[in-house]
């Protein structure tokens, strides 16, 4: 499977993370990978996931341009509100 297809485990687990630096890295950057591009042009940037568990591992990106730090998490927390509610229904 293409790694931009292979699911992040959501929540992951903090014990396992803190037991092995490798299995900490490969987490992390499979966490980071979609706002990284984003953050490496200094906007800010929040992926979320927004497919029911089970289904296809998608995610709707949130960002915005330089000095936007404070407004992006906002706009992203009323959105993973609604996707939420969605997927519950």
């Amino acid at each position: 499977m293409p790694s931009s297809l292979r699911p992040c485990p959501w929540p992951p687990d903090i014990a396992a993370l803190e037991a092995d630096l490798a299995h900490f890295a490969e987490t992390n950057a499979l966490v980071l990978r979609n706002p990284s591009v984003m953050n490496f042009l200094d906007g800010c940037a929040v992926s979320l996931p927004c497919a029911p568990r089970g289904k296809a591992p998608v995610g709707l990106s949130v960002a915005g341009l330089a000095e936007s730090d404070a407004h992006v998490p906002s706009v992203a927390a009323a959105l993973e509100s609604v996707l939420q509610n969605a997927n519950a229904a």
